[in-house]
């Protein structure tokens, strides 16, 4: 006679399975909070001034002697100022290009082994060295959300323990070896104009009344101080600037929401405000297997979210080390389907953006941690 339990997965393989599926899903939470937001989010274009009373050194907490910090390490030029954008990458691609896309990526992240991805923004000016990325979910709220049932309302939620890091989060990187594959830098020569409008910017989202440094999250704008991910806050700093104009929508993706993958348990763990289109749903447990498993493109249509997709950040800077003459151009491993239009209108973008910026010099090198573009001025 067969047992009961005959040909079922025991225990002991199902927690296991249970584990790696939840460490699967705490990094696509993380890698995507690179982020989204609505799409009236260039309202803001400019930071405006700063409250009364504010003084230069909220900004110089990010700032330390330059030829002190790890920006030596990009041999950039004495007496010249920078703007310096470092993307931190996984060691496998995402792809963000449809729903059923990004599920795939969601079922593939136990090969990336913990590096989330991340992003800075460097900078010397005047010198001084500095560096600010923003940060946040630390006490597993994502986590604690997918296994309560929140399913996708999880990645578009936004957690209030964020704040900024500096040079102590990548010294912190370099130390443990986390460069399984190397940062991608772009290093920008700038002027004292361009210096003083994006320590002006970065000084505002630190003493903004409405605490954006605190609130991380995907569907959040930076350019309205609302909050942001490390992604958004990165390239905001360099569109307050004029650093990076006319790039931001080229590294976005549009993609739709279903109330399907949707959850709406309960109450949410502490410092999480979940996302509020999925609190106006009914009640609704989805579990964590539906996420896997389930299409994304279900139920009730929700509308659509904007995301700044780190892929085509990468595939921006490769346009550039193209353009410069530099070695492996680009990737072929992280190179994302044929179909997606997506690539190239980045690298276009890239190109263009390199036109405008008049005469340049460009050049490439190589750092232990890093592979460096130099955009300098003649």
């Amino acid at each position: 006679m067969q047992s009961a339990m005959e040909g079922q997965e025991p225990p002991s393989h199902r927690r296991a399975n249970l584990g790696d599926r939840l460490s699967r899903a705490a990094f696509l939470l993380l890698a995507l909070l690179a982020a989204a937001f609505p799409a009236d989010r260039l309202a803001a274009a400019s930071p405006g001034p700063a409250p009364d009373g504010v003084t230069p050194s909220v900004v110089a907490r990010f700032e330390v002697a330059a030829g002190t910090s790890r920006l030596s390490d990009l041999r950039l030029k004495d007496g010249r100022d920078y703007f310096v954008l470092i993307q931190r990458m996984p060691p496998l691609r995402l792809d963000l290009s449809s729903l059923e896309a990004a599920r795939r990526t969601f079922n593939e992240t136990d090969a990336l082994k913990g590096n989330l991805g991340h992003a800075m923004v460097g900078w010397r000016c005047g010198g001084r060295d500095g560096l600010v990325s923003q940060y946040g979910e630390t006490q597993l709220q994502g986590a604690r959300m997918l296994l309560s049932g929140w399913g996708l309302t999880t990645l578009l939620s936004t957690f209030t323990d964020g704040y900024l890091r500096g040079f102590d989060y990548l010294e912190s990187i370099i130390a443990r070896k986390g460069f399984e594959v190397k940062a991608q830098v772009l290093a920008i020569e700038i002027g004292p104009g361009e210096c003083a409008a994006l320590q002006a910017a970065l000084e505002r989202y630190m003493t903004d009344p409405r605490q954006p440094a605190r609130r991380f999250s995907m569907i959040l704008s930076p350019l309205g101080f609302e909050g942001g991910g490390c992604l958004t806050f990165a390239v905001a700093l360099g569109h307050w600037s004029g650093v990076l104009a006319g790039l931001w929508s080229a590294l976005e993706r549009e993609l739709p929401i279903h109330a399907g993958p949707f959850g709406n348990p309960g109450a949410p763990p502490d410092l999480v405000e979940p996302f509020a289109p999925a609190t106006a749903l009914a009640p609704q447990f989805v579990p964590l297997a539906e996420v896997y498993d389930e299409p994304w493109q279900r139920g009730p249509a929700l509308g659509h979210v904007r995301i700044m997709d780190p892929e085509l950040i990468y595939a921006a800077i490769a346009a550039v080390r193209e353009a410069a003459g530099g070695p492996n151009a680009f990737d072929v491993s992280r190179a994302l389907p044929a179909s997606d239009p997506g690539p190239r209108a980045a690298r276009a973008a890239a190109r263009r953006w390199l036109e405008n910026l008049g005469p340049r010099t460009l050049s490439t090198r190589q750092a232990p941690w890093a592979s460096i573009v130099l955009v300098e001025r003649p």
